[in-house]
């Protein structure tokens, strides 16, 4: 789950338990509250009951409280009836109707008031009083559930305001973790605020920066390098031929490690060819020497000059090339270098009666090469640093078999071109390495 879902989910969850505990505590104080209202209200008419009896007897007028206690009955719906006791005798003043509509067995409270030789008996409904009290639950339980739902909303909309800065912030950084993984050293974001991922960015910018200055040192050290190397082993392929050529009567020995010291040289002086070219492609200095070609009759060069090695390796070629494709413009001694690159380690690394399938054909005005064997494969999370130089024997794990070099080189030519190159691979199950290139016809540069 991304960062900012989960610090949406956690917003709201905090809020929405703060908000259902603060109303469960808030619905009892409401609860209590309501039943002692409904205690205070009786309370409020026994007291005018006892105030009227009082007045009742200084004024000697009997028929004043039997005149209130009457018009009680009809304010008060929750009062059944009341009973009154003088000289000694209950006398129902008035009621009774409401019990027998609500039920005979329908219960109530009786409550009495007393004043000297006077006293009143009140009878509540006890049902009628405590279905007033539901209502008045149902009415607070359904405003806090409405308050509840309307916090919801309020705090999501707070937790988007505050989680998508947050995670858009976390995920530029990530972002940009990625590019210097991928080799793009240098890339900055900007910087805004005080807070923890702030100082983390600023860390990451300096981070970056410092890379780009190691990465430009690197770039100065391998071009100042190969060119001193350049010279020195030309001078020496070229003095061991004049050795071999001017006395050709040398002893097989000899003539074994001339030949031996001119090979090395010749190795050496290819790889310090192949990171010259590497350079020029970083530093945006090569060039592409375009003209018409046939990809198909390109192909089937490469692949005429590693005939040989894939019989002695008892590997099996296969192609599927598609027959319209039609002549295009590209630099045919670089797309013969990558071409020549991946079949080159499809048979390094094809095990002896595995299988190598290079395929060619047109994919949405691309043209589009892949070389598929049956070796052991790259783990997943090694495919994303094949193409970067020295990484060939990390990824293999086993002895290099190559200067780790010639994919590096291979992924700038066909950028160079306009493509893209890849590689879909599993453990145990071989590689495919493929690129793409723009179709161009006729003129188009």
């Amino acid at each position: 789950m991304k960062i900012f879902y989960k610090l949406i989910l956690a917003l709201i969850s905090i809020a929405f338990i703060s908000s259902i505990s603060l109303s469960l505590i808030f619905f009892k104080f409401q609860k209590n509250a309501v039943i002692k209202a409904e205690t205070k209200k009786m309370e409020v008419i026994e007291q005018g009951i006892k105030n009227i009896m009082i007045e009742s007897k200084l004024a000697r007028d009997p028929l004043m409280i039997i005149d209130h206690l009457s018009g009680l009955i009809s304010l008060h719906p929750e009062i059944d009836r009341i009973r009154i006791n003088t000289a000694g005798k209950w006398v129902n003043i008035a009621g009774g109707e409401k019990r027998r509509q609500a039920g005979l067995d329908a219960s109530f409270i009786e409550r009495e008031v007393k004043h000297e030789n006077t006293g009143v008996r009140i009878h509540y409904l006890a049902d009628y009083i405590k279905s007033e009290q539901k209502k008045a639950f149902a009415e607070i339980a359904g405003n806090l559930t409405a308050a509840v739902l309307i916090s919801a909303v309020i705090c999501l909309l707070m937790a988007l305001a505050l989680s998508y800065p947050m995670a858009a912030r976390i995920s530029a950084l990530s972002g940009q973790v990625q590019e210097i993984g991928a080799g793009k050293f240098g890339k900055t974001i900007p910087v805004a605020g005080s807070d923890e991922i702030s100082t983390l960015a600023r860390n990451f910018n300096i981070m970056s920066e410092k890379l780009m200055e190691l990465e430009e040192m690197k770039k100065i050290f391998i071009s100042s390098i190969t060119h001193e190397l350049r010279s020195p082993l030309g001078v020496i392929e070229s003095y061991i031929n004049l050795l071999l050529k001017n006395k050709p009567e040398r002893e097989n020995d000899e003539k074994e490690t001339l030949a031996r010291i001119r090979e090395n040289a010749a190795r050496l002086s290819n790889f310090v060819t192949t990171l010259l070219d590497i350079s020029k492609i970083e530093k945006g200095k090569m060039e592409l020497n375009l003209r018409a070609v046939m990809p198909v009759q390109l192909i089937q060069d490469v692949l005429q000059f590693f005939a040989p090695k894939i019989k002695e390796a008892n590997l099996t070629l296969e192609t599927e090339i598609e027959k319209n494709i039609l002549e295009m413009r590209m630099d045919p001694e670089l797309i013969g270098h990558v071409i020549t690159n991946l079949v080159s380690n499809a048979v390094k690394f094809t095990p002896e009666a595995g299988k190598i399938t290079v395929t060619a054909g047109i994919k949405e005005k691309n043209l589009k090469i892949s070389v598929r064997d049956t070796g052991s494969g790259i783990p997943p999370d090694l495919t994303d640093k094949i193409f970067v130089p020295f990484e060939q024997g990390k990824i293999r794990g086993a002895r290099p078999k190559g200067t780790g070099l010639g994919l590096a080189l291979a992924k700038g030519i066909v950028e160079l071109h306009g493509g893209k190159i890849g590689v879909n691979s599993a453990p145990g199950k071989g590689c495919e390495f493929w690129f793409e290139i723009p179709v161009r016809r006729g003129m188009q540069v």
